[in-house]
């Protein structure tokens, strides 16, 4: 693991320690899906402020972190407006959040359904990146 690697991997051990620790598997997951969606490795994960943020070529199009209510919050940006949500899907402004402009909140109890539910949400700002 290199020294990229390893501050990324301290600051979400650090983020998602003591009370947050139930959200690091969906923050995985989501990672885990982000990555997915390209072969090359042109997606970045940066430890930002409070956050974890992904980009793409260096420009940044989602972000995570612990959020109210035991949910985790998922930033996306969409320079380019967002794609069409379904009505069930709760978005909410970002309000600066990590550059982001929506925020999506999972809960704690999210099933693999929901969370691959966002792959279209997430692949929109990746390719708005």
């Amino acid at each position: 693991m290199d020294e990229a690697a390893r501050d990324v991997e301290l600051a979400t051990d650090k983020l998602y320690a003591d009370a947050e620790e139930h959200l690091r598997p969906l923050h995985d997951a989501i990672i885990e899906l982000a990555h997915a969606l390209t072969d090359d490795d042109d997606i970045t994960t940066v430890p930002g402020q409070a956050a974890i943020v992904l980009a793409r070529d260096g420009a940044p199009f989602a972000a995570l972190r612990p959020g109210a209510e035991r949910k985790l919050e998922v930033g996306l940006r969409y320079p380019c407006g967002p794609p069409a949500l379904p009505e069930n899907v709760v978005v909410s402004s970002s309000d600066g959040f990590a550059a982001t402009t929506h925020r999506l909140h999972l809960p704690t109890d999210a099933m693999d359904d929901d969370i691959r539910d966002i792959v279209p949400w997430l692949a929109a700002a990746y390719d708005q990146a």
